[in-house]
């Protein structure tokens, strides 16, 4: 398939890829969720999710050259990490309560062990490796950097749509973390940041308590800001990141 072909078709495969997810993962849920009550999205992310996307994206897809990725400096992925939290991450989170958060399930209700294997284990491991591992890749062998970023955020952000709120936060993370997998053609590093925006999820409610509303607001609106120049110097950003490499 030759670049222009993929290109122009790019849009519409990577949609219909993700509209066969979604629809898949949602009879599941209808499916699993009166057998297991709180233990839907634990049992989707291992057994319905991490193999359909890795069977569309065996059929559809493969990762770019392997010229193209690059090594991470640690010391300086750990200091941009740690800016990251303190400028994007705990904005975002402040202005959530923990209350909106904790249900993952709907109706069933939370279950504790259930969130936390989810939170802290499951959904940054299977969600970055279907998301930015498998999915991003397909729709970025068609599409330039922008354009698969977005829909890979848009996409990624429907799969959180019982709190509109948490919509608008992984929207928010998921192009730097597609950034990321661009960059060095590894989930390792979105692992990373997904599982420090998730432990700050648990502890929204107390960001909420300590942080006051009128500060959150413009907190939350220079993190939306922050991660949108993070996106357009991204390749700024992979250079000075993997400089010591």
């Amino acid at each position: 398939m030759t670049e222009s072909v993929k290109k122009k078709h790019g849009i519409p495969i990577t949609v219909l890829a993700f509209i066969a997810f979604f629809g898949i993962d949602l009879i599941a849920d209808i499916l699993i969720s009166p057998v297991l009550p709180g233990w839907s999205e634990c049992v989707r992310q291992v057994f319905f999710r991490l193999p359909v996307a890795l069977l569309i994206y065996r059929r559809l897809g493969r990762d770019r050259p392997a010229d193209s990725v690059r090594t991470v400096s640690r010391r300086r992925f750990r200091t941009f990490a740690l800016l990251y939290l303190v400028f994007v991450q705990i904005p975002t989170q402040a202005v959530s309560p923990i209350a909106q958060l904790m249900s993952i399930d709907g109706a069933a209700g939370p279950n504790p062990l259930a969130i936390i294997l989810n939170t802290l284990v499951l959904a940054p491991v299977i969600e970055e490796t279907v998301f930015r591992g498998m999915l991003f890749n397909l729709s970025r062998t068609r599409l330039g950097f922008r354009s698969a970023a977005l829909v890979n955020a848009v996409l990624f952000s429907i799969l959180h749509y019982y709190n509109p709120l948490t919509m608008v936060t992984t929207f928010i993370m998921t192009p730097l973390f597609c950034a990321f997998q661009e960059a060095t053609g590894s989930v390792r590093y979105g692992i990373r940041l997904h599982l420090a925006f998730n432990v700050l999820s648990l502890a929204a409610g107390l960001l909420a308590a300590v942080i006051p509303v009128f500060v959150t607001v413009p907190m939350f609106v220079l993190s939306i800001a922050v991660t949108v120049t993070l996106v357009k110097r991204r390749t700024a950003l992979m250079d000075w990141l993997t400089a010591e490499a």
